[in-house]
């Protein structure tokens, strides 16, 4: 075959400043020819930047991410979001949303970041150094980390000074930031002319005429080396400009990108995003030539949801086999699987059931005003703010309807509220040992981890344990199953499981069959002292009580148990819960059946008023522990229990529970294991009489026969809430030394006394001297 040795000849029909480099050329053979063919580069990263002009009431913000489901993005920045206060959540479709807060004492500012619901696991750090600068630093990948810095530059009114800190202040962050990419976006208020000979970072296409705050961002592209992005794609005219004058009358391109690496592959507009700004959301693609792997696409369609069909699972449960196997962890995963298998298969599809809180007539005017091609500032005002109007209306409307219905049916009104919330906030930053914040995830994280290890971590050696009594084993009589079928009918239904995904309802549904397979398994795990070792691992989700959410004291870990374990523990409760309660006093009122706190405050206002009455001095000590649930001894426990009369099986099996036990914290996308030394779990239906037993063997230690007050020939010393306790005396010296013997005997426990929280009231009639502990005092 004779080869031909002619050259091949390309002939290129793009400009010289669109060329393609040659890895933008793939080669191919159709038989004859060589022939060569453009690539299209995939976009690794797609970033927005819009103007909002507001998002300080709920209602916009949720029609901004109602508006974001509508496009394709990773991530849009918000300029002028106004709000008054900072907010950081997650919505409840699982966009991430980030918002800084405004000015101080002024309307003006506010930078925020919408990200995507399958990209927050990307997310380094947040953070917002003014009003005008926003940094959301991403990691792409193993070796891609980029920061997209959103910002507000001055408008023209404002003073050459103002406008020269802004460039200085974001000079300062650049040089701060240590991504390999960054990208700035924003509203710079600058029109940016035609390229001139000296303009090396601008591309060739744009059409404004320069004015004073084109310039400044001329010069800060030319000395920080920043590419600007929309002049490098050539657009009409109609494609380019991002915001409209009040009359209508005059179009300019005021939002730009910038960038200090060539990685932009298209800028442009995307007219149909409308929330009622007067400017339009710029959107810009970037292609990352050195990443080796390319960000997955997140178009899968999500399929339908779901609900278990019940009728179906109870008919599966009775053709399952849940027989026992002699390996006791092979036959708790056979069993969990069996479960798992059921829940999958008997599925059916979810009563239609409506979510919107927008209106159809709404959601007309919305599509209205999106299509609207007229120009007519005064029908697009009065548009806009009917818009407004009708949004806040529908939102407040389904709100109340929802929980009108609650009320209604008996519901959990809370539980309601919980469940139509369009969003959970996120820990936005927490601070360190030396009160400095730090908002890098993998930052919070480690103090996460730093702060939860040294919380469970027991330092006190485990005592021997002996009681002075018989040996106390009997052989315990076995399971029934309807002790489980009450243990799962005291299960609430709507919570969320462990790691094995299965709920309260999964089990419910599998009937009689299961609850007899789990009453013989329950029995072999008392008998042998022994449990599934998965029980022993743990979830753990940090709720926020009340302060600084920067401050990890005020965050309540609750800890999210697999289900079987839960019911398992109520088994137990069940058949020690009366024993417990007899060895329970009456002024205990927290965690008992027939007892309520609001009685004991009840019997502290009549106190204070009868010693008021008759001139007698009274002090109160209001004593708070530091984390009791969590700080709690183990040792503690199973001395307390035994010492209370529960038998030892029972106490065997529980020590089985909590040997070697972890937990995992996921605040953000990464696992973090902890090791559990100490505390009763926040979660599980036993720990609240698990605490009580030890709290009551503390007291028990103390010796205040003959102190406090005598109410009727009774001496009244103290009231318990839980695991609060108020101290009742005359004078401060008997007061201080209660206190110290409940110190003294709590630290024995695992208990210390939280002195900022333990707060003194005394009346008029008291001494006034301080009430001392160690070196604080009252």
């Amino acid at each position: 075959m004779e080869s031909s040795t002619a050259p091949l000849h390309f002939v290129s029909h793009r400009k010289p400043s669109q060329e393609r480099t040659h890895r933008d050329i793939s080669k191919r053979f159709d038989g004859k020819n060589l022939v060569r063919r453009f690539k299209t580069r995939v976009t690794h990263l797609t970033v927005g930047t819009y103007n909002c002009r507001s998002m300080c009431s709920e209602a916009q913000l949720s029609l901004l991410v109602k508006e974001s489901e509508r496009i394709k993005f990773d991530d849009i920045g918000l300029c002028e979001t106004k709000r008054k206060k900072s907010l950081s959540c997650t919505w409840s479709n699982g966009t991430g949303v980030f918002l800084g807060s405004r000015k101080e004492n002024s309307t003006s500012g506010g930078i925020g970041f919408i990200v995507a619901p399958g990209f927050l696991h990307k997310i380094e750090q947040v953070s917002f150094p003014s009003h005008r600068i926003g940094i959301l630093n991403l990691r792409m990948n193993k070796n891609t980390k980029i920061s997209l810095i959103q910002v507000y530059a001055p408008t023209a009114d404002k003073d050459e000074i103002e406008h020269a800190d802004f460039y200085d202040e974001l000079r300062a962050v650049v040089r701060k930031c240590r991504s390999y990419y960054k990208v700035i976006a924003g509203d710079f208020n600058a029109y940016v002319g035609p390229r001139r000979k000296y303009d090396a970072f601008l591309g060739p296409h744009s059409d404004e005429r320069w004015n004073e705050a084109g310039e400044r961002l001329a010069s800060f592209c030319e000395t920080a080396h920043f590419y600007h992005g929309n002049s490098r794609f050539q657009k009409p005219r109609e494609r380019r400009w991002t915001h409209i004058s009040p009359n209508g009358l005059f179009k300019h391109e005021l939002d730009h990108f910038l960038c200090n690496h060539k990685i932009f592959t298209d800028v442009a507009v995307v007219p149909s995003f409308q929330t009622g700004s007067d400017h339009r959301l710029l959107l810009s693609k970037l292609h990352f030539d050195k990443t080796k792997a390319t960000l997955e696409r997140m178009a899968q369609k999500t399929p339908s949801p779901t609900i278990l069909d019940v009728e179906a699972a109870q008919r599966l449960a009775e053709s399952k086999d849940f027989g026992e196997m002699d390996d006791l962890e092979e036959d708790y995963e056979k069993l969990e699987a069996a479960i798992a298998d059921i829940r999958k298969t008997c599925r059916k599809k979810k009563p239609n059931h409506v979510t919107s809180r927008i209106s159809e007539e709404t959601r007309q005017l919305l599509e209205k005003r999106r299509n609207l091609k007229t120009t007519v500032n005064l029908e697009m005002t009065l548009l806009n703010k009917l818009c407004r109007e009708r949004v806040t209306k529908d939102h407040k409307e389904f709100t109340e309807r929802r929980l009108r219905a609650a009320a209604e049916s008996r519901a959990s009104v809370k539980t309601t509220a919980r469940s139509i919330a369009e969003y959970h906030q996120t820990i936005p930053c927490l601070k360190d040992s030396k009160g400095e914040k730090v908002t890098s995830r993998y930052g919070m994280e480690t103090l996460i981890k730093e702060y939860y290890d040294e919380l469970f971590w027991s330092s006190t050696p485990a005592a021997h344990i002996e009681i002075p009594l018989l040996e106390r084993r009997y052989s315990i009589l076995p399971f029934t199953s309807s002790e489980i079928r009450h243990a799962v009918d005291l299960m609430p239904n709507g919570r969320c499981g462990g790691e094995d995904k299965l709920v309260a309802e999964d089990i419910k549904a599998c009937g009689h069959p299961l609850y007899v397979a789990l009453a013989r398994r329950f029995t072999r795990y008392v008998r042998e002292a022994r449990v599934p070792t998965s029980w022993q691992t743990s979830k753990t989700i940090l709720l926020h009580k009340k302060g600084d959410k920067e401050d990890l004291n005020n965050y309540r870990p609750i800890t999210l148990l697999p289900v079987l374990y839960k019911i398992f523990t109520r088994c137990l409760l069940a058949r020690i819960r009366r024993t417990l309660e007899e060895a329970q006093p009456i002024e205990q009122a927290g965690f008992r059946g027939g007892y309520s706190t609001i009685d004991h405050i009840g019997t502290c206002t009549r106190v204070i008023e009868a010693c008021g009455e008759h001139q007698v001095p009274l002090i109160m000590v209001f004593i708070d522990y530091c984390k009791a649930f969590d700080s709690v001894e183990h040792h503690a426990v199973w001395r307390s229990l035994l010492e209370q009369g529960i038998e030892q099986q029972y106490v065997d099996v529980l020590k089985n529970c909590y040997s070697s036990c972890t937990t995992m914290f996921r605040p953000f996308s990464r696992t973090i294991t902890v090791p559990i030394r100490r505390g009763v779990r926040q979660g599980d239906p036993i720990s609240p009489s698990l605490f009580s037993a030890v709290l009551e063997s503390v007291i028990r230690k103390c010796s205040w026969d003959g102190q406090g007050i005598n109410i009727n020939g009774r001496m009244l010393n103290h009231m318990r809430f839980a695991d609060d306790i108020v101290v009742l005396t005359h004078t401060p010296q008997e007061a201080e030394q209660m206190i110290q013997q409940l110190n003294e005997e709590g630290k024995k426990a695992g208990l210390h006394l939280n002195i900022a929280k333990t707060k003194v009231m005394r009346n008029r009639f008291a001494d006034p001297s301080p009430i001392r502990l160690g070196r604080e005092h009252g």
